[in-house]
């Protein structure tokens, strides 16, 4: 093999300072911050009249799906209910890499909510505590259902690259057996004669076609077991333990396709990887509404750190092709890792307005620090010190506010809503500026004991990726993407 390309372990610069998506989870399939971000987001999930107020119910409480915000919603509640929210969502995502556009969508079926509340009145009509609530609900949180692809030439780089710089200063046997040996045993990098340490790889030139097609799916969801009361038709208290489910599963590969002369006598390679996430974690909730004036409700509510306990299944393969019709191919055995992700503390305050009982305004403020996210080995065998310095470095604080309102007239409602989720990316961070905006609208019938609600969500993020990091100074271009998802939801209840 001609020896055109040349890495060599002492002349290597680092990659970059700051820790950035690499398109999505990473080639790197390791648990590191994105995991740890990706699991400690939760979105506006639930009955259709609470997704179609954007959740803003933190003080107005009253529906069942406010126990992913503030348990003592549940103290609001006269009577028992049952419901369930069967979902459907699309999801469009949009992606431009070096001025090349492409998109892809995905449809899926939720389950959004289910659940009871069951409503306990005082025996005495003197007493201060006029009722007493208890609840298990479901409300799914988050939504993973997505395809992407990602498709342009590129004139500066290739994963060949990355590959190099990561097998230099290691010996074959060291090599990383899902990713570097894989480029190995594919004869796509090889160590130069006399020098097992450094390595090379003939294939020259740039100007190949890159691709990589992303299947996304699953979702995480909360049972929550909730108790609260009311006080005086004043105060209301409630507590939830509530018990959290991730499952995630990602399939992608990544693919390089040659031109005439473009990398030798290259045809092309492929990378592909697996990864599977099942995870179960504990949390706890309290909260309070106080209504000091008939129009007037103020809340708030704490909820503890999610303890999540999870397990990856991850693999991958490589293939390459020559010209002259050789074929290689390279598969790494299914690795499995068992560990642990502590997500932040949220504090909730919120307000409710009513107004002449013609129409409901509800406004919550939600704080979350993804700084303070943190990953352990289950064993404890492993430190995860780099990981979590990573996400201290790359993650902040953040501020998410919803706003919604309902308009009543007799049996029918009529809803709105808007939500902010800010950036959980710290200054100088390629996504720094990135935010999520949610609008949604809905309505629903209301008689005696029946209900029937409908709700459509629509959320849009932006936000930047690479597809692999290289050394300096080479470059490569941040692929930009665009999701656009909505979502569709019918709530049926019934009041007892």
């Amino acid at each position: 093999m001609e020896h055109l390309i040349y890495y060599n372990i002492f002349t290597m610069k680092h990659i970059f300072l700051f820790s950035v998506f690499i398109l999505f989870s990473g080639i790197l399939f390791s648990q590191n911050e994105v995991d740890a971000l990706r699991y400690s987001q939760s979105y506006v999930g639930g009955t259709a009249r609470y997704t179609s107020m954007s959740g803003a119910f933190g003080a107005l409480g009253g529906d069942m799906s406010v126990l992913n915000t503030n348990p003592a919603g549940i103290g609001i509640y006269r009577s028992s209910e049952i419901a369930i929210t069967p979902s459907f969502f699309y999801n469009k995502a949009q992606t431009d890499y070096y001025s090349s556009p492409a998109s892809d969508y995905k449809y899926s079926l939720n389950l959004g909510n289910i659940g009871f509340v069951s409503t306990y009145k005082s025996d005495n009509p003197d007493s201060d505590w006029k009722t007493t609530s208890f609840g298990i609900v479901y409300n799914k949180t988050n939504k993973f259902d997505y395809n992407y692809l990602v498709e342009g030439t590129n004139n500066n780089s290739s994963m060949i690259d990355f590959f190099l710089n990561r097998a230099n200063g290691n010996k074959p046997e060291n090599l990383d057996d899902y990713m570097e040996r894989l480029a190995f045993n594919t004869w796509l990098i090889d160590t130069l004669v006399g020098n097992p340490l450094s390595y090379f790889t003939s294939y020259s030139g740039y100007g190949e076609t890159q691709r990589k097609v992303i299947s996304s799916s699953g979702s995480t969801g909360e049972y929550a077991f909730s108790l609260g009361s009311n006080y005086k038709d004043i105060l209301y208290l409630g507590a939830a333990l509530t018990i959290n489910r991730i499952d995630y599963e990602e399939n992608s590969t990544y693919t390089e396709l040659a031109k005439g002369s473009i990398l030798g006598d290259l045809e092309s390679f492929s990378y592909s990887q697996s990864l599977a996430t099942a995870a179960t974690g504990y949390s706890f909730k309290l909260g309070a509404i106080l209504r000091p004036i008939d129009w007037l409700r103020v809340g708030g509510a704490i909820h503890t750190p999610i303890f999540y306990s999870l397990e990856d299944k991850f693999s991958s393969k490589m293939d390459a092709k020559v010209n002259n019709g050789d074929y290689y191919i390279s598969s790494s055995k299914s690795y499995l890792s068992e560990y642990e992700l502590t997500t932040p503390v949220k504090a909730l305050v919120s307000a409710g307005f009513t107004i002449r009982k013609m129409a409901i305004i509800g406004i919550d403020y939600e704080f979350v620090d993804y700084s303070t996210a943190r990953l352990r080995d289950a064993s404890l065998d492993y430190s995860y010190n780099d990981e979590n310095k990573a996400i201290s470095t790359n993650y902040k604080a953040a501020s998410n506010i919803r706003a919604g309102a309902e308009y009543m007239m007799d049996n029918f409602r009529v809803r709105c809503g808007m939500a902010y989720y800010g950036s959980p990316y710290k200054s100088g961070h390629l996504n720094a500026k990135s935010y999520g905006l949610s609008y949604s609208g809905g309505f629903g019938i209301r008689s005696y004991n029946f209900f029937l609600d409908f709700a459509y969500v629509h959320f849009v993020k932006q936000e930047k990726s690479f597809l692999y990091t290289v050394p300096e100074p080479m470059t490569i271009e941040s692929v930009k993407v665009k999701t656009n998802s909505s979502q569709l939801l019918i709530t049926l209840g019934y009041k007892f």
